[in-house]
C-alpha cells in the first residue's frame, strides 16, 4: 500500500485539526511513513518536487529524515508539521543517505510559488491543477471528488487497474487506472502515472468517450481490462470529454513493468513500494 503523504495536504489537515493557521510555506517534499507494524521505523523523504527549495538543497527521495531544527523526528505527522509553516523562514533538516548523514538549511517558500514553477496551481480544496486549466475544467474537477464519494457510498463504483497498474505487469496499457460509476456509464481516468497517456496530454478526471472506436460504457470489469490493455505492443486512440469539450489522443501503449520502473516503484511481497526502499524495511511500509 502506498503511503506517500504530500506535506502540504497533510499539514493543512493537521493545522485545521489543531485550530492553527494553515501552512502557506514549505520546502517541496513528500513524507513516507510506516504502516505502524514496526517499532521506531524511520521516516523517509518520499519525493522531492522539481525546482523546489528541497531540490536545490540536494535532498533526494529515499533520504532518511533524522531531525528537524536539531530535534529528532518521531513520525511522519511530526515531520509534516515542522517542515511546513504559516510563515516564511528556513528549516534545518538532517538526513541520512546510505552511511552518510548531512544537515542542510532549506528556505521555506510559498507553496503556490513552488507549484507554479512546474506548471501547477493549488485550489483552495488542496487539489493541484495545471496553470492553463479553464474555469470550466476546474469546476468539473471540483465536482468529481464528491461524485466519486457518493458513488462509493452507494456501492456504484468500480476501480479498473487499482493502484494505477494492471495486475499483470507484462501487459501494455496507457498508464492510468479507471473510475467507473453511474451503473457503468461514467468511465473516467483515475490515478495517472508518468507514461504514454499523460505524456500525450490525458488528465485525471477526463471522461472516456471511446477507445479505438468502442464505447466503454456498460462493460464488465474484464471487458474494460481487455479494452484498455494489450498483450502485445499497440497504439490506442482515446477520445475523452473534458468539461464539455471532446479531445482525441493517439499514443503507443507501454508495458506496465516499464511504467512502474520509470515511476520508481517496485513489487515486493505482492505490494508496490518505492524502488529505493531497503529490503529489510519493506514489511514496515507495505
Amino acid at each position: 500500500m502506498r503511503i506517500v503523504f504530500p506535506v502540504f495536504g497533510l499539514a493543512l489537515f493537521l493545522a485545521a485539526a489543531n485550530g492553527q493557521p494553515p501552512p502557506r510555506y514549505g520546502v517541496g517534499i513528500t513524507i513516507l511513513g510506516s504502516n505502524g507494524s514496526c517499532k521506531d521505523a524511520p521516516v523517509f523523504i518520499g519525493g522531492v518536487t522539481e525546482k523546489s527549495p528541497a531540490a536545490s538543497a540536494g535532498l533526494e527521495p529515499g533520504d532518511r529524515l533524522i531531525a528537524i531544527n536539531g530535534v529528532r523526528v518521531s513520525n511522519f505527522q511530526d515531520a509534516a508539521r515542522r517542515t511546513s509553516s504559516p510563515v516564511p523562514g528556513p528549516v534545518t533538516l538532517t538526513v541520512r543517505r546510505g552511511d552518510e548523514a548531512k544537515t542542510v538549511s532549506v528556505p521555506r517558500e510559498k507553496l503556490d510559488v513552488i507549484w507554479s514553477r512546474i506548471g501547477l496551481t493549488m485550489l483552495d480544496n488542496g487539489m493541484l491543477v495545471g496553470t492553463g486549466y479553464t474555469d470550466a475544467e476546474i469546476a468539473e474537477l471540483r465536482r468529481l471528488p464528491q461524485e466519486l464519494d457518493q458513488a462509493r457510498k452507494a456501492g456504484d463504483f468500480v476501480n479498473i487497474f487499482p493502484g494505477h497498474y494492471p495486475a499483470d505487469k507484462r501487459l501494455y496499457y496507457p498508464g492510468f487506472e479507471l473510475f467507473v460509476w453511474d451503473h457503468g456509464q461514467q468511465v473516467r481516468v483515475g490515478g495517472i502515472e508518468n507514461g504514454p497517456a499523460k505524456n500525450a496530454g490525458v488528465r485525471w478526471g477526463d471522461r472516456v468517450v471511446s477507445v479505438d472506436g468502442q464505447d466503454p460504457g456498460d462493460k464488465s470489469v474484464s471487458q474494460l481490462e481487455s479494452l484498455f490493455s494489450s498483450r502485445n505492443p499497440a497504439t490506442m486512440r482515446l477520445v475523452i470529454n473534458r468539461a464539455g469539450r471532446k479531445i482525441s489522443f493517439t499514443f503507443s501503449l507501454a508495458r506496465a513493468a516499464d511504467v512502474l520502473k520509470a515511476n520508481h516503484w517496485k513489487i515486493a511481497n505482492g505490494q508496490m513500494v518505492p524502488d529505493w526502499l531497503p529490503a529489510d524495511l519493506i514489511s514496515c511500509f507495505d
